[in-house]
């Protein structure tokens, strides 16, 4: 079940991240407490920021958290799922959520910076996201985007019948 992150799911949130220490030192993770304490102490608008997990019953197996940015284009900030529940779907639910959630906010782009391993990039990519060149990239990180909404014109420019432009 994916539900709103809770004060009482912050524990097994951090013991989750912590179990990646390539990925998440110990100094990113008090950061993403911090991050959702205030998220739920604040109540903060879904469209300006998200945090949600999947639950097995009381227990959080995988969590993901996402922003807007000035940019109007949204990023994926946080994802991980327990190491006893991958590949069983479990990343793919979450960020199915989360795109659906941000298509209602009318947003265009989905981005993230993804950690320049194998298997991360891979996951990503087949979910439909793309590397992105940029100035951010490092040799660490690279950042991949996704378009989310195509915005199509409501009305076709060409010549009418009677020859004039329209």
């Amino acid at each position: 079940m994916i539900c709103k992150v809770s004060q009482e799911d912050i524990d097994q949130v951090e013991g989750i991240f912590a179990q990646y220490p390539k990925s998440f030192n110990p100094l990113g993770i008090k950061k993403l407490r911090e991050e959702i304490e205030e998220y739920v102490e604040e109540s903060v608008s879904l469209e300006v920021k998200g945090f949600f997990v999947e639950k097995e019953g009381t227990q959080v197996i995988g969590l993901i958290g996402y922003v807007m940015r000035p940019s109007n284009e949204y990023e994926i900030t946080w994802l991980a799922v327990r190491p006893d529940w991958q590949r069983r779907g479990i990343g793919k639910r979450l960020l199915e959520y989360v795109e659906h959630q941000l298509k209602n906010f009318r947003s265009e782009w989905l981005m993230l910076e993804v950690p320049n391993d194998p298997a991360t990039m891979n996951f990503y990519s087949a979910m439909g996201f793309s590397e992105e060149p940029s100035e951010l990239s490092s040799k660490n990180k690279v950042i991949y985007k996704k378009k989310l909404l195509a915005f199509k014109p409501t009305f076709k420019a060409g010549i009418s019948g009677d020859g004039l432009w329209r």
